[in-house]
């Protein structure tokens, strides 16, 4: 076999080594990153970078003895270990091939075997006769690196259609089936009208360049693995804008296959269906990303980190979806049509989980009757036109929330680290398991519809750590429980407070703990941070103005100005 000695990923393995050990390179403050391990035993357990298994690639390997490839219609020209037939440039050979030119109804083919092959495309535009411009028939490992300065194209042509009946058919203007490398200081352009853009059918990675990639079906997508550790890249795509879908986890749990993992790069992703879709899956670690999705922003079937970087998802369905999920670092934002941040899912055999309707019915509070804990408006109520009319009291016990969807297993959402802002139409954080925050901080504007609540969790729900901001109906509010060592306000209004007013903590003594300025009508509110004091009272005010430096909706240290007080109420850990 023909392999090289290469040290390129050693950088990136030795990050999430460093991760999963509880030391988060590039994450900042590591004091606030958790040691990575679940409380819970999970049946799929979370996958370091280490577990898979991906073979290094060098990525600064010599051009200077490059073989030079011209592509021209009719009369490309190949050097040593490539062939030319016709508008078809085989390589079958080990080594390094620069590629120049223009192909209008062509491709390159890589055909070898155990070979590692590295391309370096040096202004290159091919349009393929069918679907893939560059497809990698068989090799052991392929390098592609866009030179400094460079514009390369690749476009399947029009009206391309994937031979369903041939196996291993191209599916991706670039397709390999073979482990595939990105790198380089150049721009590559794909366009994909018959399916995906870049696919791999084992190993993807994405270390350098600047990559744009619009799609009919997915952008970009390794079957086995999907890692970004540099480099940019702009997705516009009608299905999963990143996708690592190799679903053996349905029969071996512990197959370190079907991740996507992001540990750098410039990521602007727009989809039709999900940005990223992982079947095993998705850790993020470091990046600069924004996402704008027509389903989920994040999803995986099981497992999903968060431990770094910067995640803006401006649109989506449900925000940041998974089964078993750790939060623990990085600066988040989320708008979501359903569920900002959803648990759900998993390799639990939960057959029992679909309830019948009338039994969701039944465990549903009656909006007409006003249904809902004690102490909260009936469900619907108008906002109120003053403010001044307003009182406010303590939640019974934890609230409503929703009802339980069968066996929830071992799902669970932790929260250790990072800050997390989210703004929804109907559940704020919905958690179809249980929810366990140590640190971080996390704001949450939910919807006017009462039916729905800015934190909903099935199962236990407990807080020793960090900052929860929770604002949205009463109807199905829920807050921390009776297992919590940090103090929580939760609070529930005479009536429904409008949007655009600031509600103000503050202590017996007068100093100001936390404002929230209110996005929709609502009529309760969940604070918890490590100032609160149990069994100590707090002012609640409404109105007035607040100046301050703010997280979202949240304001810690500013000052609010010619509110209303409503009332007082005390601090508790149940």
């Amino acid at each position: 076999m023909n392999k090289r000695p290469s040290t390129l990923l050693a950088g990136l393995a030795l990050a999430a080594t460093l991760v999963f050990s509880g030391c988060s390179a590039g994450t900042g403050d590591t004091s606030e990153v958790a040691a990575n391990t679940s409380s819970v035993s999970s049946p799929v357990a979370e996958l370091s970078y280490a577990d898979l298994d991906i073979d290094e690639a060098d990525l600064s390997f010599d051009t200077a003895d490059a073989v030079d490839i011209t592509l021209v219609d009719g009369e490309s020209e190949a050097g040593s270990g490539a062939r030319v037939d016709g508008d078809t440039v085989t390589i079958d050979e080990a080594g390094t091939y620069r590629l120049t030119g223009t192909l209008t109804s062509g491709s390159v083919v890589i055909d070898a075997p155990d070979a590692v092959v590295d391309l370096v495309l040096d202004g290159v535009d091919i349009t393929a006769a069918d679907v893939a411009a560059i497809n990698v028939v068989e090799a052991d490992q392929v390098v592609i690196s866009l030179a400094d300065g460079s514009t390369n194209v690749l476009a399947d042509t029009a009206g391309a259609a994937v031979d369903e009946t041939a196996e291993d058919a191209p599916n991706a203007t670039l397709f390999s089936s073979a482990d595939l490398f990105l790198t380089g200081e150049g721009a590559l352009s794909v366009t994909a009208h018959a399916a995906d853009a870049i696919t791999s059918k084992d190993t993807l990675v994405m270390a350098g360049g600047d990559v744009a990639v619009t799609a009919a079906d997915d952008g970009v997508r390794g079957k086995d693995h999907l890692v970004i550790s540099g480099g940019s890249l702009t997705a516009d795509v009608e299905g999963d804008a990143l996708r690592s879908d190799n679903e053996s986890v349905a029969d071996e749990p512990d197959a370190a296959v079907g991740v996507i993992w992001i540990d750098g790069g410039t990521l602007d992703l727009t989809s039709a269906s999900d940005a990223m879709d992982a079947a095993r899956q998705v850790t993020v670690l470091d990046g600069d990303l924004t996402i704008a999705a027509g389903d989920d922003g994040i999803h995986s079937d099981n497992v999903l980190r968060i431990d770094g970087g910067t995640v803006d998802i401006t649109e989506s369905v449900e925000g940041i979806e998974g089964a078993y999920m750790y939060l623990s670092g990085g600066d988040v934002s989320v708008v979501a049509s359903d569920d900002g941040i959803n648990v759900s899912g998993g390799a639990e055999a939960l057959a029992e989980e679909t309830t019948a309707t009338t039994d969701d019915a039944a465990a549903q509070p009656d909006e007409a009757a006003g249904g809902g804990p004690e102490g909260g408006p009936p469900a619907g109520d108008a906002s109120v036109d003053d403010l001044d009319s307003l009182t406010v009291s303590a939640m019974e016990g934890t609230g409503f929330g929703g009802p339980a969807e069968g066996d929830n297993g071992t799902r669970v959402l932790e929260l250790s680290g990072g800050t997390y802002v989210v703004g929804t139409t109907s559940d704020g954080v919905d958690v179809n398991g249980s929810m366990d925050m140590t640190g971080g901080t996390l704001v949450v504007s939910s919807t006017e519809n009462v039916r729905q609540g800015a934190i909903d969790v099935d199962d236990a729900f407990t807080i020793s750590g960090g900052t929860l901001a929770a604002n949205g109906m009463t109807t199905m509010a829920v807050a921390p429980g009776e297992d919590s060592s940090q103090a929580t306000l939760a609070l529930t209004f005479s009536g429904t407070v409008p949007a655009g007013t600031v509600i103000t903590i503050a202590a017996e003594d007068g100093a100001q703990i936390a404002s929230f300025t209110t996005a929709k009508a609502s009529s309760s509110y969940i604070y918890s941070s490590g100032v609160l004091e149990e069994g100590a009272d707090y002012t609640i005010s409404v109105g007035g103005e607040i100046t301050g430096t703010a997280t979202g909706w949240l304001v810690l240290d500013g000052t609010a100005s010619e509110g209303s007080n409503i009332g007082t109420v005390a601090a508790s850990q149940s």
